[in-house]
């Protein structure tokens, strides 16, 4: 529902933009892109990411809908004040939108001050907006207190800038100063609202600087693949995540922009403007922070919708062949190359996966109540003190979620990331009695894991799994557990994963994979390997296993390790 109320957004963005065929394309190039939008509103996605991307293109169009039509300056203000408090309250961080909307209205007073028609009522709009934000933050901080002084210290630098934007558009109107003088005055209103925000508001500045870190990963971030900068997705730089996930919409997107700044170069239209820079700032999110592109791609449809309009319309006046041209461009071009890949996304499980439902359902129906009610899980929490729980269920992040709406159960860690490293450390621990201390310490009775957290390595040869990320939320390099070495085969060199002692001796290969069954392992699974540090061309130094030794029992193996000789084994 979502999403299609997305599309029908996009649809108005669209239109007002590039009139009806402008909409009709953005909506249908909203609907078909692959990438993040489609896939975080495939039906049972167990998370809030749909709901972001409809609010915030709500947002878009009621400052899209002011810039294009005549309309009370005060109703639309109101209306678009209301659209902030509803994007507040469904992603903590909106302030990164109030963001956007000041540099926007000091780019729109920079700019529009020297295009007849001036600055408009736009300055107007976005103060009224931030004043009617404002209390409505403070009211719902019972609701959702996170991060509200960030939003509050926002929409404050959002108002002052508007405040200032206005006062300068008077004094232009009245022939008080010459528009550069009122470009100066918005750009040094804005250094001094955020120089005030830093001086007078040092914890919540630092906050802000906190927020913008989350662009400079750290190694924890880097083991959540949502996280990573878009062209870093794979490890190293590259433009085909790019590609991958949005195919031709990232280049038609970037397309657009040069479009729309040509031709708000030659019309001055401020809803070009507008867009100019909402695209380019999601963009800019998405390329840092590669999970934004579900804010990314409703951007680039709508000015992708109005960039193939435009081309159209063009080719109509050019005549019957140059339109058919641009029909099948568009057809072949965008839409074509994305519908695939879309299809692809469609019929994968978006929700809780099959095989977990009868492990939740056993937690749900055989385990004892962490709150000794199971009509506690449907209670206000905010109305006196909240429970106590009594136990919780050790698993990993990512399920989090998915246990609490399917198994009614307490999860150690959620997909805020809160609890990973309890997680990660009980996951990863090699000794027993450290991993109970944990189930102890955190009241945890049940353990759920599944087939994606041990390591596993396909029919490619590739290693796939979850465990990279234990380690290095446990705190623990990777390679105390596994290291990729490389093996002769004639003259060229084959890089295997070797996986040592001490990753058969964590809880999730104990638990995950050997099912928490003693195990006598088979003959010739132990092998005793040696290795050499060459310096291989185009791999630079790097281990070469020089033999690999293959024993009846463990304790063989062990025994002729200790004979050997000091060196790599």
């Amino acid at each position: 529902m979502l999403a299609a109320l997305t599309v029908i957004a996009v649809y108005v963005v669209g239109r007002l933009a590039a009139g009806s065929m402008g909409g009709l394309l953005a909506a249908a190039l909203v609907a078909i892109l692959p990438g993040h939008f489609l896939d975080r509103t495939l039906l049972g996605f167990a998370d809030h990411h749909a709901l972001e991307s409809f609010v915030s293109t709500v947002v878009l169009c009621l400052v899209a809908l002011p810039l294009t039509r005549v309309q009370s300056v005060v109703r639309s203000g109101v209306w678009l004040g209301l659209g902030l408090v509803a994007f507040r309250l469904a992603w903590t961080s909106a302030a990164m939108v109030v963001a956007v909307l000041a540099v926007w209205l000091v780019v729109h007073a920079a700019l529009q001050s020297w295009r007849p028609g001036g600055v408009g009522n736009a300055a107007r709009i976005m103060g009224i907006a931030a004043v009617v934000a404002l209390p409505f933050t403070w009211l719902f901080l019972g609701i959702e207190p996170y991060r509200a002084n960030l939003q509050i210290a926002s929409l404050s630098i959002l108002a002052l800038i508007a405040a200032s934007v206005e006062v300068g558009r008077h004094g232009l109107s009245a022939g008080w100063w010459s528009p550069r003088v009122l470009v100066v005055l918005a750009v040094a209103t804005a250094a001094a609202a955020a120089a005030v925000f830093f001086l007078a508001f040092p914890a919540t500045a630092g906050f802000a600087l906190g927020e913008l870190a989350r662009f400079n990963l750290t190694a924890s971030d880097w083991s959540v693949t949502e996280t990573r900068p878009l062209f870093l997705y794979e490890g190293t730089w590259s433009l085909r995540p790019a590609w991958d996930y949005f195919r031709s919409g990232f280049i038609v997107g970037l397309g657009a922009i040069v479009f729309l700044a040509v031709r708000w170069l030659r019309r001055g239209r401020p809803l070009d403007l507008f867009l100019i820079v909402w695209t380019a700032a999601m963009f800019a999110a998405t390329i840092s922070v590669n999970r934004f592109g579900y804010y990314l791609v409703p951007a680039v449809a709508i000015v992708g919708g109005a960039a193939c309009a435009a081309l159209i319309a063009a080719a109509r006046r050019a005549g019957a062949w140059w339109r058919g041209a641009a029909v099948v461009a568009v057809a072949a071009g965008v839409f074509g190359l994305n519908l695939v890949p879309a299809i692809a996304t469609t019929v994968r499980t978006a929700g809780i996966p099959a095989g977990w439902f009868p492990a939740f359902d056993w937690l749900r129906q055989q385990s004892k109540e962490p709150f000794g009610d199971p009509g506690y899980y449907y209670a206000r929490y905010d109305v006196g003190p909240v429970r106590p729980v009594a136990s919780t269920v050790m698993l990993w992040w990512d399920y989090g979620y998915a246990m609490i709406a399917a198994a009614h159960r307490v999860p150690i860690a959620i997909p805020t990331e809160s609890g990973a490293d309890v997680a990660a450390q009980f996951f990863t621990a090699t000794d027993e009695t450290r991993a109970l201390d944990l189930l102890d310490a955190y009241r945890a009775r049940d353990v759920f894991v599944d087939e994606y957290l041990p390591f596993s390595v396909d029919p490619n040869g590739e290693l796939f799994g979850k465990f990279e990320a234990l380690s290095h939320w446990a705190g623990v390099p990777a390679e105390r557990y596994y290291d990729t070495f490389l093996v002769h085969e004639g003259d060229q060199y084959r890089p295997v994963y070797l996986f040592f002692e001490d990753y058969y001796r964590t809880m999730i290969f104990r638990l995950g994979v050997l099912g928490g069954q003693a195990v006598v392992p088979a003959a010739n699974s132990a092998a005793v390997v040696s290795w050499t540090t060459e310096n291989i061309p185009g791999r630079g130094l790097s281990r070469v296993v020089s033999s690999l030794k293959a024993f009846a029992s463990y304790e063989a193996a062990t025994s002729y390790l200790e004979q050997l000789k000091p060196g790599h084994h």
